[in-house]
């Protein structure tokens, strides 16, 4: 029920009140002293109404009054409900039960003034109006105490009460029953009013317990936000730091690459000169080795055609063509060794020869002083001449077997004298066209067309002189014939011993001769024996020479192999690291793109919870402004108020460490951007060298000019055309972009990226700067400022084209970037 129902019921109440007071008072003087003709007990029944009661209502409170007024306590002397201020109708009779005419006297309990009020505390004063209107409403159930009965006794002959009075007693019982039903109802709509106050008292508890919850989650939030961009900071630096690792690796990578190329390049040097000595060493053996210049050449022609057609087999072919000559020496060595032998063996049978020749010389003079002394003695000296003969024959078949074999051996010296003599010769022949070959080696590829008749000629040749080794070969066969004819006519010789007899002294003459030559042709064998074993020295030397020249040729090839396998592992190795990397680089953006995407939810959470909050906030602001009224504020938002800034101060912190955190990270990025700065001078300042190759030089130029290009076309556009050259401008810069090397466009994207997070930062800055200044204020805890107020204030912003917009890019040359 609203204050204007009960204001108005008050108001009904005391009209029809005043209404029967009215009445009462027309009907007074008409009223005799008669006793009423009704029994004393059915008066004394009838209740008595207090003056309390029959007092007019208070006037209609003011519109806008809050219920709250009726139950607050007042400062001092102040009554506690309603009723008990209520105003005293002084000049208003009031309404007694007509006392016996003997006894004109009033109640004194409706003359009685009403209980002075107490004062209560501001809760206790709720719960006061129910006792209060008890004691109002106790007078009207109980029997009045100034209605005493009749002191005449009751008798059959009282006349009768007056009607009009009847009716009067009659009415102000209604009257009384009708003020109770609206005292009763009021007691209701005030009970209800009560517990609907109890009711907003709960719920503003509950809803203070539902803010400290709220409170402590955005307290967790804002500690799982730190957290966050902590982890996120980290990320970040850790991926920093990968990327600059990587690019370290990769630069280590390049160099290694480049030295790679350079040892490459004197590896292919080395081996043309490996491959030189090699062909000269095996020139050397061939000249040395051959039998003629025929072969020579041959073998020279054969080593050139082998050469143009298997370049890539020639190593193998050189090994296996040294490794023949090789066998083919040593035999050469086992067959002078075995002719040595065989000479020295020939020496020590001459050596026996000769002693048996002396031997038989000496015989043969004894027996010639013998025959001379001992004349009578024939028959025994003829037995001893058979005997003497016999040892003739045998001798002289030995001489004449060792003539023969002295013949052979003395042919052979010539032979064997012949081929030093030939070989002495081809040595010097060697040597002449050692020089002669070294010219024609040049120019043996390029005759090599040429050269192939003379081959064919040369093949002719060899055939030619093949058959006339068959030939001497048949001269051979034919002499051991004649040798073997020979020892038959020595045989046949023996028959004609008594004639050999008589040529004995001239074959000793003979043989003496002989004897000198020989030893005369060996002395010269001997000599030319020395002379070749001299010049077969100096050969052997020359070869250790070359094999000590090829072997170091070897290891230095050996050496480069390896270090060549070395750097090749190495650049494996290496491009294996810088997988890893950029595989653990990929990893780290992917978890930092991770974690801004929980940084991001989180702040939205937080957004979305900051939002219910200020929701609770206002409605909670709503509730203690309906319970305390506009004009005295309470400890509620006092509360909010206080909340509020201390969340508007610990978001303006988090958003400057966020800002310092910013700077730090775009302080890194410019030291990494001077870092790839003075790594790409020196870079260019390596690729100036002279000795660098081809390959390795960096293929930048065109990659350079085209970014300059595109770096005139994108300033000229963006200074000339406004928003209709946006288009052209994007598409130009897209082609153009295509042209340049993925090496310069991560430069652009990093450089990009660096100018982005700074341009972000000072936004950043300037909304929190905005944003922290306006937090403490009272009336800015319900709705934040709105991002266009930020931007419109211009007086702390940087302007454009000013040095904050202007840096440098490690892939620009001569030229500023503006953006």
């Amino acid at each position: 029920m609203s204050e204007d129902d009960r204001a108005a019921k008050a108001a009904r109440a005391r009209a029809l009140l005043n209404k029967k007071k009215g009445k009462k008072a027309a009907g007074g003087p008409a009223r005799t002293d008669t006793a009423s003709p009704t029994p004393s007990s059915a008066r004394a029944a009838s209740p008595a109404i207090s003056e309390g009661l029959v007092s007019p209502t208070p006037p209609p409170a003011p519109k806008g009054a809050d219920v709250g007024d009726l139950f607050a306590s007042a400062p001092s002397g102040g009554t506690d409900d309603w009723l008990s201020g209520l105003s005293r109708d002084v000049g208003s009779p009031s309404i007694v039960s007509p006392p016996p005419p003997h006894q004109p006297s009033t109640p004194a309990s409706a003359r009685s003034p009403p209980p002075a009020a107490s004062p209560a505390s501001p809760l206790p004063s709720v719960h006061a109006p129910a006792p209060r209107s008890a004691q109002s409403i106790a007078p009207l159930l109980s029997p009045p105490a100034s209605v005493a009965p009749s002191p005449q006794p009751p008798s059959a002959t009282a006349p009768p009460l007056d009607t009009a009075e009847l009716d009067a007693l009659r009415a102000q019982v209604q009257s009384g029953q009708q003020t109770i039903s609206l005292l009763v109802a009021e007691k209701s709509s005030l009970s209800a009013a009560l517990d609907r106050l109890s009711g907003a008292q709960n719920q503003a508890e509950d809803t203070l317990q539902h803010l400290e919850q709220e409170r402590k989650a955005s307290e967790e939030l804002r500690s799982r936000v730190a957290a966050a961009e902590k982890e996120a900071s980290d990320g970040a630096a850790k991926s920093k730091e990968l990327v600059a690792r990587a690019s370290a690796l990769e630069d280590k990578c390049k160099e290694q690459e480049r030295e790679l190329q350079l040892t490459k390049g004197a590896v292919e040097d080395h081996k043309a000169e490996a491959e030189e000595a090699v062909r000269r060493v095996r020139e050397l053996e061939e000249q040395i080795q051959s039998d003629d210049r025929a072969e020579r050449a041959e073998a020279a022609l054969q080593n050139v055609q082998d050469r143009a057609t298997e370049l890539e087999l020639q190593l193998s072919k050189l090994k296996q063509t040294h490794s023949s000559l090789k066998a083919e020496r040593d035999s050469l060595d086992e067959k002078l060794a075995a002719a040595t032998e065989s000479q020295s063996s020939w020496q020590a049978r001459h050596a026996a020869v000769s002693n048996q020749h002396a031997q038989l010389t000496k015989d043969i003079s004894a027996v010639q002083a013998e025959r001379d002394g001992h004349a009578n003695k024939i028959s025994s000296l003829e037995a001893e001449l058979s005997y003497t003969k016999e040892a003739l024959s045998k001798s002289q078949t030995e001489v004449s077997r060792l003539t023969n074999e002295h013949i052979a051996s003395m042919r052979s010296l010539q032979t064997a004298q012949t081929d030093a003599r030939a070989a002495s010769r081809r040595a010097d022949e060697a040597e002449r066209t050692q020089g002669e070959l070294q010219a024609e080696s040049a120019r043996l590829l390029a005759a090599l067309e040429e050269v192939r008749p003379r081959v064919v000629e040369l093949q002719d040749a060899r055939m030619a002189l093949t058959e006339k080794v068959n030939a001497l070969e048949s001269r051979v066969r034919e002499r051991d014939a004649a040798i073997a004819s020979l020892e038959a006519d020595a045989h046949e010789a023996q028959a004609r011993a008594e004639a050999a007899e008589e040529q004995l002294r001239e074959a000793q003459a003979v043989q003496e001769r002989e004897r000198a030559q020989a030893q005369d042709a060996a002395d010269e064998l001997q000599r030319g024996y020395a002379e070749l074993q001299t010049e077969l020295e100096e050969a052997r030397s020359a070869v250790r020479d070359l094999e000590v020249e090829r072997a170091s040729n070897r290891q230095l090839v050996a050496r480069k192999t390896a270090e060549i396998e070395s750097w090749s592992s190495e650049r494996s190795a290496l491009r294996d690291e810088l997988a890893a990397v950029r595989r653990e680089a990929d990893e780290v953006k992917l978890a930092h793109s991770e974690q801004e995407e929980f940084l991001e939810r989180a702040r939205t959470e937080a957004e979305s919870l900051r939002t219910e909050l200020e929701a609770r906030t206002e409605e909670l602001a709503a509730a203690v402004a309906e319970r305390s009224g506009p004009m005295s504020p309470g400890l509620g938002e006092e509360l909010l108020s206080s909340v509020r800034a201390q969340h508007g101060l610990e978001l303006s912190a988090a958003q400057s460490q966020i800002r310092a955190l910013q700077t730090q990270l775009f302080e890194a990025d410019a030291r990494v951007h001077s870092l790839q700065r003075q790594l790409a001078a020196a870079e260019d300042a390596r690729g100036k060298r002279p000795f660098s190759p081809d390959l390795n030089r960096p293929a930048s130029r065109g990659a350079r000019t085209s970014s300059d290009e595109l770096r005139r076309t994108s300033l000229s556009r963006r200074v000339s055309g406004g928003a209709g050259g946006a288009a052209p401008l994007q598409q130009n810069a897209f082609s153009a972009g295509l042209n340049i090397s993925a090496e310069t466009r991560h430069k652009r994207k990093v450089s990009l990226g660096m100018l982005k997070a700074r341009i972000d930062s000072e936004v950043a800055a300037a909304v929190a700067s905005g944003v922290s200044s306006r937090a403490v204020s009272p009336g800015m805890h319900a709705h934040p400022p709105p991002l266009e107020t930020v931007k419109e204030d211009g007086a702390g912003r940087p302007q454009f084209l000013d040095e904050s917009h202007i840096f440098w890019c490690s892939s620009c040359r001569g030229e500023l970037v503006i953006l």
